[in-house]
């Protein structure tokens, strides 16, 4: 299977998401996050996204990887292709569409994300490697963008989503 570039195809953001996971047991192996921060960390939950472009992102796919392996992947049919940069028309949009029953509007991504969230055990932690990636998924999930994880996280801590 073509594993593609890396931005805008499922098989790639899966295996980012996945590869978060690997990073994150071997900085707790190397004691980078202390027994406190490993008891804090709720079901872990790996984000990435694609997007317009850094200066007015606006969502185009999103992919999600629990650690109890289920999966979420979704494409939006209504992002604003006016303001993809030359790099995403290039190779970010080809390949999107290659995912059966992915694509969908705002308001089923909405509703989608939310009954992925509603059918996980536990309340989860949000793992992303760009800030942008949780500003678009607040938004996706909360009709509205959030600046920064809710104030209930500490500053330096894993991320915990009381309301997901």
């Amino acid at each position: 299977m073509d594993k593609g570039n890396g931005y805008g195809d499922r098989p790639n953001q899966m295996g980012k998401a996945r590869s978060f996971g690997r990073v994150l047991a071997t900085a707790s192996k190397n004691t980078r996050l202390s027994r406190s921060h490993i008891a804090y960390l709720k079901m872990l939950v790996f984000l990435d996204t694609e997007f317009t472009d850094f200066t007015s992102p606006d969502l185009i796919s999103i992919a999600l990887v629990a650690e109890d392996g289920r999966e979420f992947y979704a494409e939006l049919d209504d992002y604003q292709r006016d303001n993809c940069n030359d790099f995403v028309r290039k190779n970010v949009v080809p390949l999107l569409g290659r995912v059966p029953g992915a694509t969908c509007n705002r308001a089923e991504l909405t509703r989608r994300l939310r009954a992925w969230f509603d059918s996980l055990p536990e309340k989860t932690t949000i793992i992303y490697d760009f800030a942008g990636d949780w500003q678009l998924l607040s938004k996706a999930i909360f009709s509205r963008q959030q600046q920064s994880p809710p104030a209930a996280c500490t500053a330096g801590q894993p991320t915990t989503c009381p309301a997901l």
